[in-house]
């Protein structure tokens, strides 16, 4: 009996580390599908697509210690977008199967994403405001202290809110916006808000949100959409200090309550003057040079109000991360030129969009981050590429 549960075991262990590197292959293939489409799409769209063989081997070559599998979709997308040459754009799927997983901590990334406790866990009046908070099925105030849920908010005072998922949300998906009228609250969509509603959507782990009315700066962009900044931070390998490596602003789509590039909005690049670049991009690869019907022209190149006071809040932050060296902070600015952070994301960062706007990546920290990555790839588990 003994001979027979060793054998199961053997055999289970087995199917598992197998379906495991099975997994590992097809999250490298699925990167250059999306690369592949991506790509497919802006040569048909953009004059100038060649790319030099020379600079393809030479972003192979930078790469290949870290993974054999290094498509060239990604360096020839990259490149023709923002006409910068160089080998240190990082490819898609070794970011997602090597670079994220050494940098961070998977294992607890959920609990640190979670928008129902990220007031809780960082100090200063960053946050909208959260009138309702279920926590794995319960309801807590905002002291913490478990309550029984009422839709009164603000004490009618608030005219807009926001429901969504606290965890597992991307792409903008489920994400509602209700109005008062009268003594219902209701979204677009016709939906009546109650707990009953909540419930029935989402299960548990979603919030009631303050609406963020922004500031003109932002809201020129696009009204109908909260318009986020995606602040890119990395905590160094070499001295643990914070820096910020990427800033991109990213704009909703005409009539759309959220901003994200998957639900139709647009990104814009940031450059290291501040200033916002002369073109935005959208999922479909389409470049525009204006948004807003026409009426902001981003060959202006604007420079983006408070980015500097924005920088600061996101590099404070970052420090309570200690799991995550590699952060994607969402920052609003409202009306009253109040920073707001809307989410943290430190888990399957998309980093497509940054690339196609801003450049390589992680620009001058490139060298250091591969050089770790290189020394402690023996920790990545079920691998044989």
């Amino acid at each position: 009996m003994k001979t027979v549960k060793k054998i199961a075991g053997f055999f289970y262990r087995v199917t598992k580390k197998a379906a495991k590197i099975q997994s590992w292959y097809l999250h490298h293939f699925a990167c250059y599908l999306n690369g592949r489409r991506v790509w497919k799409r802006i040569k048909k769209k953009q004059k100038q697509t060649n790319v030099e063989a020379g600079l393809i081997s030479a972003n192979k070559a930078y790469w290949k210690p870290l993974c054999s599998m290094v498509p060239q979709v990604f360096i020839k997308e990259f490149t023709a977008l923002t006409g910068i040459k160089s080998e240190l754009f990082v490819p898609e799927n070794i970011y997602f199967t090597t670079i994220e997983p050494l940098l961070n901590n998977a294992s607890i990334s959920s609990a640190y994403e979670d928008k129902a406790i990220i007031d809780w866990m960082h100090s200063g009046n960053y946050f909208p405001k959260i009138f309702i908070r279920n926590i794995h099925g319960t309801y807590y105030s905002e002291k913490g202290e478990v309550i029984q849920p009422v839709l009164d908010f603000g004490n009618g005072t608030i005219e807009k809110v926001v429901v969504k998922p606290s965890v597992g949300s991307q792409g903008g998906k489920n994400i509602y916006l209700f109005e008062k009228n009268g003594s219902q609250w209701i979204c677009e969509e016709g939906h009546v808000l109650s707990i009953e509603f909540m419930e029935s959507r989402f299960g548990m782990n979603f919030i009631v949100q303050e609406y963020i009315h922004q500031h003109p700066f932002f809201s020129q962009f696009n009204p109908s959409s909260v318009n986020t900044l995606r602040v890119m931070t990395y905590r160094s390998v070499k001295d643990e200090q914070i820096h910020v490596i990427q800033v991109v602003l990213r704009v909703g789509k005409d009539g759309s309550v959220v901003d994200n590039q998957s639900s139709g909005g647009y990104v814009c690049g940031i450059g290291a003057d501040g200033c916002i670049r002369n073109y935005a991009i959208n999922k479909k690869g389409d470049v525009v040079n204006k948004l807003a019907k026409g009426c902001v022209n981003l060959l202006d190149r604007m420079p983006v109000h408070m980015l500097d006071d924005v920088k600061q809040v996101a590099e404070h932050i970052a420090q309570r991360h200690v799991h995550s060296r590699l952060l994607g902070f969402d920052f609003c600015v409202d009306k009253d030129e109040q920073i707001k952070l809307i989410e943290v994301n430190n888990m399957d960062l998309a980093i497509d969009f940054i690339q196609q706007v801003n450049g390589p990546l992680f620009g001058e920290f490139t060298q250091e981050i591969r050089d770790y990555c290189l020394q402690h790839k023996h920790r990545l588990k079920h691998r044989i590429i």
